[in-house]
């Protein structure tokens, strides 16, 4: 079987083919028409059974689309096709035309066999006279009977080569059944051809006036304005198969694809020459011939071919000519951009559109920008729509804030004594390499173990921060200051992505020349309820210009916006200019990552002393306790709201940490004086290691990673050997992050089907619920039964192999999360690991899902003297009952006394203005405390909603002074200070009670009695423990 070339005219695209159809003088139409649903008047009604099996001729009229004009003739030439889709191959039909006119003709066809049940189609194209057109008409006159009768046809003008020739049969008189007839070609040459014909059924009458039009050309045939022309050659050396009817068929794929379904045009010819061949070709006189179209579709057709000589094992070849004729697709010629589809409209409209049909099921991937697609349909859409245009990274969802933190030392370096700078590497694969990574960096010198020594201010910064490494550098402020090596330890803090109650990003601060410059930032809406914590970091695009050197600091943070200032270290040192500020803002950062957060205030009311190098320094002490040094981040916030303080323009902020241990930090800060030092607050967040040394965490396991190779059955043991498994993977995520661990090498897992061949098992005997298979892997070649991770370059697929090669190894065991305060159960709640994660379940009386367990006092929990009794968190609720404003209104924390300091300014910078309030005083194993349904403020205010409680309390008795709110007061209650809470109250004992005055004493007493004054505190003067403010919020 051969194929001669498929022509299509050259640099042609659609619009010029619509413009060859067009060429005045040579109108040309095509067209197909359905044999079952047309030729209505097709009748079987000699008694052929079942009627679609009629072997009788069938006739229909097809009207022109457009009418010829003028006189030339009409050439029509069709040709049987059998649907799109192929079902079977069929037998050969006989079709003519007749009656032709400038406005239609007829065509008749008569099927043999069993018929095309229905499939039928004629394929027509008409076309009139014209010079240009190689065409003519071969006329057998007289009369004739069962026989083959052939015509010689000479070309007027020689061809230079073969050409390729049509016929069709036509009458001229209304014919009968009986006058149909095969037509075939015989001997084409460049010069002449031989047309054949031979009557459908022998003995079928006598025939006359049988006419066939012809038409040649050479080439493409774009005079005619064909799409496609070539010729299928069937070799025929084989014996004819059953399951293609004894015919010979042969599949031709366009070089092109159609818009809609084609007019395919066959012609078929054969080869006698008797003086050089006699005994192998077989005579016209001995044969019939006929081709025809099984199905066609946009981009193929199938040609078949049957000859006289049946089932025989002799039959000789034959070369089929084709036109195919239609409109292309318009797509053709339109270019989408990447993922996109173009998409039809007409047969000369196209445009580019995106795929909107995606699937809801959920098979994550994530890109190289970090971004998570719940499939792969959704992310080449988005990447089609413009809205993505990074690559993927790596099957499953992102890691939605990839953290690493740690902690390097500058070294002091004779060249620049004052400055030192370092670059910090990240490990492979920690971050995704077209995310932006921020970077938080914190000064401590906590390398000298000296808890008295303040340094000189030192400022830091980041330079050259990307995702496979960042610089961190740091001046000194002094110049005759303490030349230490090392310069300064750095703690530092990288990351991509938010936390999940978090914001972070970084702006652009404008150049300027000297002094203060700030930027506003404003947060998402409705990002945060109250005023976050804000870290803040500088970032210089240009490096090593430490004229840059600036103090960082924030100014006015509230719950919508924050301003980051910077101030240049040395005044006029020159224009500073590509300067970023990196920034997070959270009012709750997520476990076990970070163990703790808060804020320290500096009411800076007494001057510097001059043994602290004239910085504030406060000791923190940590809420819980460490095996090792935790890292911590800060930074220093500063407000111009508040009465006298400075505009920042006029300030300066330095925030740094002296020395720290497993205990807790000294921070300290420093300030420019003016006219007096203003209040600052520092904000700290502290991040540990919650693995075991060398062992990392990842989604409620902690994870640790061989340096070297071992065979499957040491791994395994190794593993064991520190309570842990050979690692075991239960979804995309965990198998991106393991084999991200072994830097995108191989490595081991711990799946095996050593027990038995072909059922897998993890080695701790868990369920495989999760596989990522290599193709035709497993295959157990050679006894392979341990599973090896292919790494990064394989797609992160696995594959079975033997269990003593030598790879590294990852080890897994669960994080107990109960333990250390590493959960968000609700301080009423039950904590109880479960492997890889853990569960909450509120206690007994306090209704809830165990993260949140809802009670009247909701948010009390969260007192550090209240949180360990239920009873006295259930005595408070009852008595608060008949005030809360609303079933979902908590109490949140505005001041706790040890944590924020014990100023009295500090009470009333942190919860003035607050609303609704309770206030709880511990002394010694006395609690009391009160409840008011107005604002603190800065003055005496007349308050009707308030009372003071104890655990035999009573009510008030006089509104006048309820609350006595003082500028110098801590929280104090009753006009003659029934409840009185001192400035620094935990060092003195100018606290009391006085009860009677606003508020009732107890039954019995009266006001001014021992009895009333010392009722609440067991003395009239006290020095309270602890003291702790909260605000109503909903």
């Amino acid at each position: 079987m051969q194929l001669r070339d498929v022509h299509c005219p050259s640099g042609q695209n659609q619009t010029q083919i619509d413009e060859l159809k067009r060429i005045p003088g040579i109108p040309l139409q095509t067209g197909r028409l359905n044999i079952s649903q047309n030729l209505q008047d097709w009748s079987c009604s000699s008694g052929c059974s079942p009627p679609q099996y009629c072997p009788l001729s069938r006739c229909t009229n097809i009207v022109f689309p457009d009418a010829f004009k003028g006189s030339g003739t009409i050439n029509v030439h069709v040709t049987v096709s059998h649907g799109e889709k192929f079902s079977r191959v069929h037998s050969p039909s006989a079709t003519w035309v007749q009656s032709v006119t400038t406005l239609g003709f007829e065509v008749c066809s008569r099927e043999s066999g069993i018929g095309s049940d229905g499939t039928g189609i004629i394929n027509w194209l008409a076309f009139q006279d014209h010079p240009k057109i190689t065409h003519g008409r071969a006329i057998f006159d007289g009369i004739w009977t069962t026989e083959t009768k052939c015509d010689k046809v000479i070309f007027s003008q020689s061809f230079p080569k073969r050409p390729f020739v049509f016929v069709s049969a036509r009458y001229t008189r209304d014919t009968k059944p009986d006058d149909a007839m095969y037509v075939w070609l015989e001997n084409v040459s460049s010069r002449s051809f031989e047309v054949c014909i031979r009557e459908f059924l022998p003995f079928n009458g006598k025939h006359k006036d049988t006419t066939v039009d012809w038409f040649a050309f050479f080439g493409a045939g774009s005079e005619l304005s064909f799409t496609l022309s070539g010729e299928a050659y069937f070799s025929n050396n084989f014996p004819p198969k059953a399951e293609e009817n004894y015919g010979f068929c042969q599949d031709v794929r366009f070089n092109t694809t159609f818009y809609a379904l084609p007019v395919a045009l066959v012609s078929v010819q054969h080869i006698y020459n008797p003086q050089v061949s006699r005994k192998s070709l077989i005579s016209p006189k001995n044969n019939i011939i006929s081709a025809w179209v099984e199905e066609v579709s946009l981009i193929s057709m199938k040609i078949c071919v049957k000859d006289l000589s049946g089932t025989g094992k002799k039959h000789d070849p034959l070369s089929v000519s084709y036109v195919v004729i239609g409109d292309l697709d318009p797509c053709l010629n339109v270019f989408c951009p990447l993922l996109g589809a173009c998409k039809t409209y007409s047969a000369h409209e196209a445009s580019c559109v995106c795929n909107e049909n995606c699937p809801s099921y959920q098979n994550p991937v994530c890109t190289e920008s970090g971004t998570t697609y719940d499939n792969e349909c959704l992310y080449r859409s988005s990447q089609c729509k413009g809205m993505e245009n990074n690559t993927l990274y790596h099957p499953g969802a992102c890691e939605g804030f990839p953290i690493l933190h740690g902690r390097v030392k500058l070294l002091r370096v004779s060249e620049c004594p004052e400055s030192s700078c370092e670059t910090v590497v990240f490990p492979p694969y920690s971050f995704y390499p077209n995310a932006e990574v921020h970077v938080q960096i914190t000064l401590n010198h906590m390398s000298l173990n000296d808890s008295v020594t303040v340094h000189h201010a030192i400022t830091s910064w980041t330079e050259k921060v990307n995702t496979q490494n960042f610089t961190i550098c740091a001046m000194q402020s002094g110049r005759n200051g303490y030349n230490i090596n090392p310069f300064a330890t750095i703690d530092w803090m990288a990351y991509q992505g938010a936390p999940p109650q978090g914001t972070t990003g970084r702006i652009k601060m404008t150049k300027w020349w000297s002094g203060t410059n700030c930027a506003y930032v404003t947060f998402p809406k409705n990002k945060f309820h109250d005023s976050p914590y804000v870290l803040v970091t500088s970032n210089h695009q240009r490096s090593g210009k430490e004229h840059d050197a600036a103090l960082i600091w924030t100014e006015d943070v509230t719950k919508d916006s924050f301003k980051a200032c910077l101030r240049e270290l040395q005044n006029f040192d020159g224009k500073h200019q590509d300067i970023y500020v990196t920034w997070l803002a959270f009012a709750k950062l997520h476990k076990p990552f970070f163990t703790e957060y808060g804020s320290v205030n500096f009411p800076n009311t007494n001057p510097p002393r001059d043994e602290d190098n004239n910085a504030y320094c406060e000791f923190v002490h940590f809420t819980r306790g460490y095996n090792a040094t935790p890292s911590v981040q800060i930074s220093a916030t500063h407000s111009t709201t508040m009465s006298g303080n400075l505009a920042p323009v006029h300030n300066g902020i330095s925030t740094w940490i002296e020395n720290m241990n497993v205990s807790g930090f000294r921070v300290c800060i420093k300030e420019l004086h003016e006219t007096r030092y203003d209040p600052v607050s520092v904000s700290y967040a502290v991040l540990t290691d919650i693995c075991d040394p060398g062992w990392s965490y990842y989604n409620g396991f902690c994870y640790f990673t061989s340096d070297t190779c071992e065979d499957w059955t040491t791994a395994v043991t190794n593993c064991r050997q520190e309570n842990s498994v050979l690692v075991d993977v239960k979804n995309n995520e965990e198998n991106v992050y393991i084999q991200h661990r072994h830097n995108g090498e191989r490595s081991w897992l711990g799946l095996n089907d050593r027990s038995t061949e072909g059922n897998f098992t993890w080695t701790d005997r868990g369920h495989v619920n999760f596989t990522a298979w290599a193709k035709t892997q497993p295959n157990n070649f050679k006894k392979e039964d341990c599973v090896l991770a292919l790494g990064v370059k394989h797609n992160y697929e696995w594959n079975d192999v033997q269990c003593s090669d030598c790879n590294q190894f990852t080890c897994k065991k669960d994080l107990n999360e109960c333990q250390n305060d590493l959960n968000y159960c609700h301080k009423v709640a039950t904590c109880t690991n479960e492997r890889g994660s853990y569960n909450c379940e509120c206690r007994a009386g306090y209704p809830g899902d165990g993260f949140d367990c809802l009670t009247s006092s909701a948010g009390l929990g969260q007192s550090v003297i209240l949180a360990d009794d239920g009873n006295y968190l259930k005595a408070l609720a009852n008595w608060l009952k008949p005030v809360v404003l609303s079933q979902s209104s908590y109490w949140k924390n505005c001041w706790r006394a040890s944590l924020h300091g014990w100023a009295a300014y500090t009470f009333h910078s942190l919860c003035d203005n607050k609303g609704p309030t309770v206030t709880i005083i511990r002394v010694g194993k006395y609690i009391f405390g009160g409840y008011t349904s107005k604002s603190w403020s800065w003055g005496p205010v007349k308050l009707p909603q308030t009372g003071k409680y104890s655990y035999h309390s009573g009510g008030y008795r006089y509104h006048t002074y309820s609350t006595y709110s003082c500028a110098g007061n801590g929280p104090s209650f009753g006009g003659g200070y029934d409840i009185y809470i001192s400035p620094y109250a935990s060092s003195n004992n100018s606290s009391g009670s006085n009860l009677g005055y606003t508020y009732s004493p107890p039954y019995g007493h009266s006001y001014g009695s021992s009895f009333a004054q010392s009722f609440l505190a067991g003395s009239r003067y006290f020095q309270p423990d602890e003291v702790e403010v909260f605000y109503e919020t909903t």
